[in-house]
């Protein structure tokens, strides 16, 4: 049997572990060796646990440690020859690598498969594939339900691994390092199955970079972005021999798909990096024959998907100003043709068909991690006003526009059939021949983000435009909603060369037939240049947009609509609260009339009710509010209230914030792709500054208010306390607290004390050392680090003596009122000591 060092042989053969725990005898070399040894019998153990993988997953290629550690040599490969790892980061990465699959296997879940037959994942497969009747234990049926539940949970679990013991023993012995890096190990394990979505959400912005644990160097700091990509890219690209060896293959005899990766990946050689086109080679022993066609198109797809992936890295590195890799993508990926000459063929020619996307939300699931948009087709909404808005400020930075010129129109129109066409226009920039047909269907690839602006539209780039778009993906978003979709466009020309020519791509049938392309005749041209959309809407489909975008899926849509009776009207006042901070022009037509729906930049100066109106609001007093010196939103504020502010980016709400109402534009680079969340700091914004202002352009507020402004202006003395006095600021309150001795003081929940006390007379009389407080004061949305019982207590203490606190429940009650008979309330009580 080979002994540890033997065995970690392929791991100190690279040169990412030789720049980093390579180096023993160093200035470092006591952390150093201390993280080598730590980390040697960390691999140890996951050994001892994935090798119950080869038994418990039938069909499954080679997942046992030679795939762990070869993940160092195929990421030494993508990495490149300097790439720049300290040995803390290193053995984070390798402690990721040796986590990230280990939860394939049943020992890895302390409850075992008893544990897992509980989950809801087990039953859903169950019922997809065995009609609800589960598989006996120990069939190869049973062994297939537990891999396919495995493959589901075992990146989340991998966050778990490390705080299971067996008996005692922990995969991470060193107890300093597991409580100071183990979480961050874990995360980064699990990363390798999340969407680019999730990882840009846990590893960029503050939360990228970890400063090192106490007792090793200052300058090893952790960088997880670059761990975690570093980790999804060398996984994605480990599709050699190594993972299916011949004679396994010949004894497993896998059938099915599992066939096809066998034998492709078994001809495979390891990949390689070249460094003049700074790509990865990955090509084959021998040809591939006839009958062995589909286990090199999976081949093809698989190098595909590679490169799709190391795309995707190579952007969202680049944008967070991380050391980039040595590869950019996979060689010969651009045709069949191409990939042929590198994983050889023989006796048959593969034909170069582009491939076809029946389901998008399986594609975008498969590829991504997770389904992005879920059950929000109006998300195609969304992205086609995006694509609008790029395209006129790309327009605009490229001086075909002026900075006020630009307009979008939207419209929607009853057809035969009892149908909709929904249509979205731009006057923006327009698309070419090439970005029509190659760019906009390409998954995953981004005109604005690709090497093909260059060509397209020079200057871009270096110019100001900052699109919404980047991921490539949100014009497929459209199949969403129909399978009748007709793109118009036509492109200024930016060099005389160029042919001005209107084009027409028709798709009929969603994605799973080839669409038309035709040139449009002059008598049906645009007047303009720029791009038009059109869709044919069910009338389900309406309904399923509206009642999602106004009503947030309620049923009291339905009753809303029974009333109106007007499409029209509802879709404009949709579209409106889509867009309502945006800077171009946006016209809505409806049977034959058109409103300006939005004017460009108008919500610095609507009045009140109107901005409301267009947020979907009841009119209230919107105070502005700034960020970095600048006016970014005009709010109020009311937590817990079930209201939340629209959040917009470049003018599209694509988030709700709680704690706020009204209105906030948050920076480009807080989207994320899926458009349903916005990661934004709260405490970025100048919360002290909007209550000031909205306490002097407000006369009148309600204690609800009142307590909101005194969670972010805690100085102030706000009459907020309700006693048997009425309202009453802090001071009063002392008055009261120091001539008793205590105060008893109710968060109020809603209860008013002016309703309740003019019905329980005689308890007040008996206890006017009690207030009542709205639970507005627990407001801690706006000022996370808010605590009103602890700034009450510092406030008593100040005002002399020593004081406790304690918590109870106290009961209301009254013999007078017989429809009142008790009411219990939490209740704080300060004394005085």
């Amino acid at each position: 049997m080979l002994n540890v060092g033997e065995k970690m042989r392929v791991i100190e053969q690279t040169g990412l572990w030789k720049r980093s725990l390579g180096n023993v005898t160093g200035e470092n070399a006591t952390e150093v060796n201390r993280l080598v040894e730590t980390f040697k019998r960390f691999r140890n153990h996951v050994e001892q646990l994935i090798s119950f993988a080869k038994d418990q997953l039938p069909g499954l290629t080679i997942h046992d440690i030679s795939h762990l550690d070869a993940l160092w040599r195929v990421a030494d490969q993508i990495a490149g020859d300097q790439y720049p790892l300290n040995p803390l980061e290193a053995f984070v990465f390798g402690g990721a690598v040796l986590l990230h699959d280990a939860a394939h296997v049943v020992q890895a879940y302390p409850d075992g498969v008893d544990g897992l037959r509980q989950k809801i994942i087990w039953k859903d497969i169950v019922a997809q594939n065995y009609g609800g009747v589960e598989p006996a234990p120990g069939t190869n049926e049973f062994k297939q339900v537990f891999f396919s539940v495995a493959r589901h949970l075992h990146a989340e679990q991998a966050m778990n691994l490390l705080d299971i013991e067996w008996s005692g023993r922990k995969l991470l012995e060193d107890f300093d390092l597991r409580n100071s890096v183990g979480v961050l190990i874990g995360k980064i394990a699990a990363s390798h199955h999340w969407s680019m979505v999730r990882v840009q959400q846990e590893f960029c912005g503050r939360r990228r970079i970890k400063s090192p644990p106490t007792g090793f160097p200052i300058g090893w700091k952790v960088d997880a972005l670059k761990l975690a990509c570093l980790l999804r890219s060398a996984d994605a690209a480990h599709i050699d021999s190594e993972r299916a060896p011949s004679f396994l293959m010949a004894v497993m005899q896998p059938k099915g798909v599992s066939a096809h990766h066998w034998s492709f990946q078994n001809k495979l050689n390891q990949p390689t990096r070249d460094d003049r086109t700074a790509l990865l080679r990955i090509d084959s022993m021998w040809p591939f024959n006839e009958k062995e066609r589909d286990s090199w198109w999976l081949a093809f797809d698989t190098a595909k998907m590679i490169d799709l992936e190391l795309r995707q890295v190579k952007v969202l590195m680049r944008e967070e100003g991380c050391s980039e890799f040595a590869v950019n993508g996979v060689a010969g990926i651009e045709s069949a043709k191409n990939f042929s000459e590198i994983v050889e063929v023989e006796g048959w020619e593969p034909v170069d068909v582009k491939p076809r996307i029946g389901n998008v939300a399986r594609i975008i699931e498969t590829l991504g991690g997770r389904a992005l948009y879920g059950d929000r087709p109006e998300k195609a909404i969304y992205e086609l006003l995006q694509n609008a808005f790029d395209a006129i400020r790309a327009a605009r930075c490229l001086g075909y526009l002026k900075n006020n010129e630009g307009r979008v129109e939207v419209s929607i129109e009853k057809i035969e059939g009892g149908k909709f066409k929904f249509t979205v226009s731009d006057d923006g920039i327009g698309m070419s021949r090439y970005v029509l047909t190659e760019v906009l269907l390409d998954f995953g690839e981004s005109l604005w983000r690709s090497d093909d602006i260059y060509t397209e539209l020079p200057n871009l780039r270096s110019s100001s435009f900052e699109p919404i778009g980047k991921f490539g993906i949100g014009f497929f978003s459209v199949f969403m909603l129909s399978d009748q979709v007709l793109v118009t466009t036509k492109k200024y020309p930016v060099g005389s060369e160029e042919i001005n020519e209107q084009l027409e791509l028709h798709f009929e049938n969603g994605l799973h037939s080839r669409p038309v392309l035709r040139v449009q005749k002059n008598s049906e041209k645009f007047i303009r240049n720029g791009t038009k959309v059109e869709l044919i809407l069910d009338v389900e489909k309406v309904d399923q947009l509206l009642k999602n975008i106004l009503f947030k899926g309620s049923e009291l849509y339905w009753k809303q609509l029974k009333q109106s009776k007007e499409i029209g009207s509802l879709f404009a006042k949709a579209i409106a609260s889509i867009c309502p901070t945006a800077d171009i022009n946006i016209y809505f037509c409806y049977d034959n009339s058109e409103i300006k729906l939005v004017e460009a930049n108008d919500w610095w100066h609507l009045d009140d009710e109107k901005l409301c109106e267009r947020l979907g609001l009841k009119a209230r007093k919107l105070t502005p509010i700034s960020k970095n010196n600048k006016i970014v939103g005009r709010v109020d504020a009311f937590p817990k209230s079930g209201l939340y502010c629209s959040v917009t980016v470049q003018g599209i709400a694509y988030a709700r914030m709680a704690g706020a109402i009204g209105v906030i534009c948050a920076d480009n680079n807080s989207l994320v792709a899926s458009r349903n969340e916005i990661v934004i700091e709260k405490d970025s914004f100048d919360w002290r500054g909007w209550a000031v202002a909205k306490l002097e352009a407000t006369d009148e507020m309600s204690s609800e208010e009142l307590c909101i402004i005194k969670s972010v202006l805690p100085e102030k003395n706000l009459a907020i306390w309700d006693s048997s006095l009425g309202l009453i600021d802090d001071s009063s309150l002392l008055s009261v607290a120091n001539r008793n001795g205590k105060i008893k003081v109710i968060c109020s929940g809603g209860i008013e004390f002016k309703r309740i006390s003019t019905r329980l007379n005689s308890y007040w009389e008996r206890e006017d050392d009690l207030v009542f407080v709205s639970d507005a004061i627990d407001c801690q949305e706006l000022n996370p680090e808010w605590d009103w019982r602890l700034f009450l207590m510092n406030l008593l203490n100040k005002s002399g003596g020593s004081w406790t606190i304690k918590d109870d429940w106290i009961s209301l009650s009254s013999s007078k009122v017989k429809s009142i008979s008790e009411i219990k309330c939490e209740c704080f009580t300060f004394m005085k000591t």
